[in-house]
C-alpha cells in the first residue's frame, strides 16, 4: 500500500481487496512504481496522476496516441498539500537519491505486479 498524504492506493489486487475488509480507510486507486516515477489511476484504472523523479507530484493523462502527458496540475485524488508536505512524500516514496547537476533526482521501487 502507498499512502500520499491521507490517500492511498493498493499496488496490488489483492491489497485492494484486503482492504475491504480492513478498519483502516479504503485506498481512493492503484498505483504502479517505475524506476523514474509513480503513476496514480483511479479504480477504474485511468490515469490521473504522477510522481516523478524530479520530485513532482502532479496531474499526468493518457493522450489518443498512447502517449502520457505531464503537468504541474493537482492530482484530484490527493489532499491540498504544502511544498514541504509534498516535498517529505516524496522523500518517504525514494529508495534512492541523486544530482544530476544541481538538480535532485529521486528513484523508486518498481512494481512487481501491474496494478492497472
Amino acid at each position: 500500500m502507498l499512502t500520499i498524504g491521507t490517500a492511498r492506493f493498493a499496488e496490488t489486487e489483492r491489497e485492494l481487496i484486503d482492504s475491504l475488509f480492513q478498519a483502516a480507510p479504503t485506498p481512493v486507486g492503484k498505483a504502479k512504481r517505475y524506476r523514474n516515477k509513480i503513476h496514480l489511476h483511479r479504480l477504474n484504472g485511468e490515469l490521473v496522476g504522477a510522481v516523478t523523479s524530479g520530485g513532482v507530484i502532479g496531474k499526468a493523462r493518457k493522450l489518443e496516441n498512447g502517449q502520457t502527458w505531464y503537468s504541474y496540475g493537482d492530482c484530484e485524488l490527493l489532499p491540498a498539500m504544502t511544498l514541504s508536505e509534498s516535498r517529505a512524500a516524496v522523500e518517504a516514496l525514494a529508495v534512492a537519491r541523486s544530482w544530476r547537476g544541481n538538480e535532485l533526482r529521486y528513484q523508486f521501487k518498481e512494481s512487481r505486479h501491474a496494478a492497472a
